[in-house]
């Protein structure tokens, strides 16, 4: 068994743009240097409801339009309202994650003099954490002509692990996709099926009372050039207390 029970670089990375600049050091000391809004436009990308070129196609027509960004990638066609609601309400959510992850690792935070931080603070004496313990995680995939021909790849229960979570929120499992041949995938046995596009994605999971096992089922969409062959496991995961 291997115990995950801190944010891997690339999903600090993640959460730090949306927070804004966070640099942090081999001594886990954070100094943040920008704080700013979190843009709806980058979530719904990280979350995969939409792509880069979809954004910047919207932004360029926002430049001319009194309308919100969300109104306007539903007029667009690009999403759903209920799509718009939810990396809204996920928006107002990730602020508070980031800073509780920060109190959860133990974390000193220096802001600089005249950074704003929208309203949000932290107190060490609030500490929740999500600890994530791989049970049993598949760490090769085949791919046959078989597959290949059908488009897609199903790895059924490749990932078992246990959360134990100490926040009465909740917490959220952040996955991320490595560089490479497999860039879109989706993800089941988290209660709600997740997609993941070319990048990181997260859902948000309630409280339970003990442990939560969750067994994940994988279907890769498998690109014309895939070749037939062995690779390694392009997905890792984390937990955050919310």
């Amino acid at each position: 068994m291997s115990e995950t029970r801190y944010l891997s670089q690339p999903i600090r990375n993640l959460l730090g743009r949306l927070l804004g600049k966070i640099i942090v050091n081999e001594e886990w000391r954070i100094h943040a240097h920008v704080s700013e809004t979190f843009r709806l436009g980058n979530i719904l990308i990280a979350s995969g409801q939409i792509t880069p070129a979809q954004l910047n196609d919207t932004l360029e027509q926002q430049k001319h339009s009194p309308m919100k960004i969300g109104e306007l990638l539903v007029e667009k066609g690009y999403l759903q309202k209920n799509q718009v609601d939810q990396g809204v309400r996920l928006q107002q959510l990730l602020a508070s994650v980031t800073l509780g992850t920060l109190i959860a690792l133990s974390v000193p935070v220096a802001v600089h003099a005249g950074v704003s931080t929208a309203g949000f603070s932290a107190t060490a004496s609030v500490k929740k954490v999500a600890r994530l313990t791989v049970l049993h995680q598949q760490e090769q995939m085949l791919i046959t002509g078989e597959n290949i021909a059908q488009g897609y790849m199903e790895v059924h229960a490749a990932s078992r692990v246990e959360v134990r979570n100490s926040s009465l929120a909740g917490y959220m499992i952040m996955f991320e996709l490595q560089e490479g041949q497999f860039q879109h995938v989706l993800i089941r046995g988290l209660g709600t099926e997740l997609q993941i596009k070319s990048g990181d994605g997260w859902v948000l999971k309630p409280h339970s009372r003990g442990p939560e096992v969750l067994v994940l089922t994988y279907r890769f969409i498998l690109p014309s050039d895939t070749k037939p062959g062995t690779y390694p496991w392009p997905i890792r995961m984390s937990a955050v207390a919310i």
